[in-house]
């Protein structure tokens, strides 16, 4: 006997609720998310959340390339608020993750929030060093905050490249790494130390380690020479915080002494309110490059 429409509904949201549970359970491990980040982060990978603002950024940084139905492929579509957004507005999208869970979720979104059965499918398991598609396939590649967490970032971009259409857009967004905060860790950061700093300034804050090596630190100068290097010109490109050396410099982790140093500082600095915008806000890059 066929599940009934309701019944379909409250199994796909049990399911759901079960994996965000993993997920979040994962980051706390990984990260040391905090109490008050749990449920906004559960709540944005269930979300259904039409991501105007995303729309709005793309639209604004290649002159309204969105204004009528276009190809779209997401890398790091996670549980596809975007993807869904987009074939929402009559585009011929497709997303692609790595995370098995998160694109579960995304499929059972069709049953829990009764979206369309054409959805089905369109969010994929998918490498982005490796993209299953033809030459010149999209006239859009996008990611939200996914570039950073690919080990080689250079043939990401080099296949990006290669299922754009030649006149087609790829626009990223993604932390710079010059910034002196970390998104995940939700805290200050050394701009570019290595694996080994970053281990023993998380502990330092008596947050766990298993974060370091998700993420990578990547800058907008390096993404921008890539994209010129396989044939696009950049047309837009924005920092959501300046880059603030004077300030980032304060963050001396050059030996284990100055870094133990530093990490009190810091603590006194975040007791006092006192810390720096650039040191509790992540230094954001938009990119847009349109391929010649």
């Amino acid at each position: 006997m066929t599940e009934s429409a309701p019944l379909l509904s409250i199994s796909a949201r049990a399911k759901m609720d079960g994996i965000v549970q993993r997920l979040i359970t994962r980051a706390v491990g990984d990260y040391g998310m905090s109490a008050a980040t749990a449920p906004v982060r559960a709540a944005s990978i269930l979300s259904l959340d039409d991501q105007d603002f995303r729309f709005e950024l793309i639209d604004r940084l290649t002159g309204g390339l969105l204004a009528e139905p276009r190809r779209i492929l997401e890398i790091g579509c996670g549980s596809a608020p975007f993807l869904y957004s987009a074939l929402r507005r009559g585009h011929a999208a497709l997303g692609i993750d790595v995370d098995y869970e998160r694109i579960r979720i995304a499929e059972l979104k069709i049953d829990a929030f009764g979206l369309p059965e054409t959805f089905r499918g369109t969010a994929r398991l998918g490498d982005a060093t490796a993209l299953d598609f033809a030459a010149g396939a999209f006239d859009l590649i996008t990611s939200w905050a996914v570039i950073e967490h690919i080990p080689d970032l250079e043939s990401a971009l080099f296949e990006s490249v290669r299922v754009l259409r030649p006149g087609g857009f790829i626009v990223f967004t993604a932390p710079d790494y010059r910034g002196g905060f970390e998104a995940h860790y939700e805290m200050p950061w050394p701009p570019m130390a290595p694996r080994s700093v970053c281990e023993r300034w998380v502990m330092a804050f008596d947050k766990p380690p298993g974060g370091i090596g998700t993420f990578f630190p990547i800058t907008y100068p390096r993404v921008a020479a890539a994209l010129e290097s396989l044939g696009c010109r950049i047309v837009n490109a924005e920092l959501t915080l300046p880059l603030d050396l004077e300030t980032t410099r304060l963050l001396d982790v050059h030996d284990q002494a100055a870094l133990e140093r530093t990490a009190e500082m810091i603590k006194g600095m975040g007791a006092r309110g006192t810390l720096p915008l650039s040191l509790r806000g992540t230094t954001v890059f938009h990119v847009a490059a349109r391929k010649l």
